[in-house]
């Protein structure tokens, strides 16, 4: 009861105690989407031209990257939320806009390249291998 009254640190609002539940949650989510990846005995084969790698205790490189950066991502906002660095209102707004943003970059790039960015760097890797004698 005494430490309670010392604590200098004024009462969490509802919003601060939200954002704090919502980047723990964040965090729980990117944690657990890889261990189920890992985990996943079965094959990917929904889009059989991307050549994904997977199987039982085993993850597609790519797959991996994309969500070890949502991982960090979740990482960072847990960190601000739990820093009070940044308002509660600022950091909704924040990461309301970045999620956005990766949602229409996926989209995007299924309409632009469906293949993916694999294909779009062997089309480029291809070109300037023969570059200078393109004709």
């Amino acid at each position: 009861m005494v430490h309670a009254l010392l604590d200098r640190r004024p009462m969490p609002t509802p919003l601060t105690t939200m954002v704090r539940k919502v980047a723990t949650c964040r965090l729980m989510l990117g944690i657990i989407a890889i261990v189920a990846v890992y985990a996943d005995p079965t094959e990917p084969g929904f889009l059989p031209g991307l050549k994904l790698r997977g199987g039982e205790f085993s993850i597609d490189p790519y797959a991996l990257a994309v969500l070890s950066a949502h991982l960090g991502y979740s990482l960072i906002v847990y960190w601000t939320a739990h820093r009070e660095r940044v308002s509660p209102s600022r950091l909704v707004t924040v990461t309301t806009c970045l999620d956005v943003l990766f949602g229409v970059l996926i989209i995007f790039f299924l309409v632009v390249e469906p293949e993916g960015l694999n294909r779009l760097w062997r089309n480029i890797r291809n070109y300037f291998r023969v570059w200078p004698f393109s004709y």
